[in-house]
C-alpha cells in the first residue's frame, strides 16, 4: 500500500512539473509589434546593402590599384531585383508567430509575389525576404537571408552573423543559380570594424558550376579618421582564394564607412 501511494505521489509530481514548465514557457514568450517587425524589415536591407558594398569596394580598389581579383559571377536579374525591393511597398499585414516562431508577411508589388519572415530564437534574430516570378517565358526567386546577434566584448557593443543571398532563374539569363553569403564576427556598424568573409558558388546554364567556396576574407580596422559627411575611416586587409579555397594573394588600403543604423533587436537578451 506505501508502495502504491508512493508511485501515485510520484507520477503526480511529474504531472505537476510538466504543466508548471509548460505555463512558464507560455508566459515568457515574447510578444513582438508590428512596429519591431517593420523596423527589422527596413533596417536590416540595409545591413546587406552595406556589407555588400563593402565586398564590391575591395574589388574596384583592386582594379584601380593594377591587383587582379577574379569578378564573381553576379546573380541574373540581379539588378532589376533589388530595385523593386527597395521600392516595393506591400500593404499586406504581419502574421504569427506560427508554430515554428515565424511571424510572415505576403504582398505582391512590380509583378513579384513578397513574402518576408522573421524569427528570434533566444539572442538570434533572422530575418528572410524572398521575391519571385513565374510566368510562361520565365520564372525567377531571389531570397535574402540574414542573421545577426547582439553581444558585448571588452565593454564594446558588437555583432556576428551572415546574410546569405541565393537566386534561381530559368529564362533568358546565363546564369540560372548563384549564391553570395557575407559572414561577419566581432562587426562595429559604427564604424565598419570586423572580420567578414565572402562566400560564393554559380551554375549556368550551359554547365560549367563554380563550387561554393570562401572568395575573400577582410579584415577591417577603425583607423580613428573622421570626414565631413559622416563617415569615419577604416584601414582593410583583404586575402583572396580561389575556387579550391587556397589563398592566391592579399593586399591593404584605407577608405570610409558610413554608419551602419541597426534595428532594435527584438529578441531577448
Amino acid at each position: 500500500m506505501k508502495m502504491k501511494l508512493l508511485l501515485i505521489f510520484l507520477i503526480l509530481g511529474v504531472v505537476l512539473s510538466t504543466s508548471c514548465k509548460k505555463d512558464a514557457a507560455k508566459t515568457t514568450q515574447q510578444t513582438i509589434t508590428t512596429t519591431q517587425l517593420n523596423d527589422v524589415s527596413t533596417k536590416t536591407t540595409q545591413v546587406f546593402s552595406n556589407i555588400e558594398g563593402l565586398m564590391m569596394r575591395v574589388l574596384t580598389v583592386a582594379a584601380d590599384s593594377g591587383v587582379d581579383i577574379t569578378q564573381p559571377a553576379t546573380p541574373p536579374s540581379s539588378k532589376k531585383g533589388f530595385s523593386n525591393l527597395k521600392s516595393a511597398q506591400g500593404s499586406g499585414n504581419w502574421y504569427g508567430p506560427d508554430a515554428n516562431g515565424w511571424y510572415i508577411k505576403t504582398y505582391t508589388s512590380y509583378g513579384y509575389t513578397y513574402t518576408e519572415k522573421m524569427r528570434c530564437q533566444d539572442t538570434v534574430l533572422t530575418y528572410i525576404i524572398e521575391f519571385e516570378y513565374n510566368g510562361g517565358d520565365a520564372s525567377y526567386s531571389n531570397t535574402t537571408e540574414t542573421q545577426f546577434t547582439k553581444y558585448t566584448k571588452n565593454k564594446q557593443v558588437l555583432w556576428m552573423g551572415y546574410t546569405d543571398w541565393k537566386v534561381h532563374a530559368f529564362g533568358d539569363n546565363n546564369i540560372s543559380d548563384c549564391e553570395w553569403k557575407f559572414d561577419f564576427t566581432d562587426w562595429d556598424p559604427k564604424t565598419g570594424a570586423g572580420v567578414y568573409n565572402w562566400y560564393w558558388s554559380a551554375t549556368s546554364l550551359g554547365g560549367d558550376p563554380v563550387p561554393y567556396h570562401r572568395f575573400l576574407n577582410i579584415i577591417a580596422t577603425a583607423n580613428g579618421k573622421s570626414f565631413l559627411d559622416n563617415t569615419t575611416g577604416l584601414s582593410v586587409k583583404v586575402t583572396w582564394y580561389d575556387d579550391g579555397g587556397v589563398e592566391v594573394g592579399e593586399f591593404a588600403y584605407e577608405t570610409d564607412w558610413a554608419p551602419v543604423e541597426m534595428p532594435e533587436n527584438p529578441c531577448s537578451h
